[in-house]
């Protein structure tokens, strides 16, 4: 799907050849198709895939693009076991200040994120 979709965004079969806009846009189809990954149970697959998405969208400095990647990351290592990878990647993607969530305000975390969040954070103190 991913190879597909970075054809389809102008055929670069290197991402770093991709500009910022289609980079942003791939590394979000990223982050999609390792959340899949994650709710598959594939949570190897899934980091490696998150991994490089975190890598591919830090540069942009678009921070929901970051933080959704972030949090995707962070769960998907909390179930491996893996916590303080885990704490870090949440403690990183942390609530979104600033960015006003659809009540108009306040923080807003991916679905799962909340539970997620606390867990590691009491795991890692």
């Amino acid at each position: 799907m991913l190879a597909r979709s970075i054809a389809a965004l102008g055929g670069a079969s290197d991402l770093a050849g991709l500009d910022p806009e289609r980079t942003l846009v791939v590394g979000q189809l990223m982050t999609f198709e390792g959340w899949f990954r994650l709710r598959q149970g594939r949570y190897v697959p899934a980091c490696d895939l998150l991994e490089q998405t975190v890598a591919l969208l830090r540069p942009l400095g678009n921070k929901s693009a970051l933080a959704d990647a972030l949090a995707s990351q962070g769960m998907a290592l909390n179930l491996m076991g893996e916590y303080r990878q885990a704490r870090r990647a949440l403690l990183e993607h942390g609530p979104r200040a600033g960015r006003p969530g659809r009540n108009g305000g306040g923080a807003r975390r991916s679905a799962g994120g909340d539970a997620a969040f606390s867990r590691c954070l009491a795991a890692g103190e």
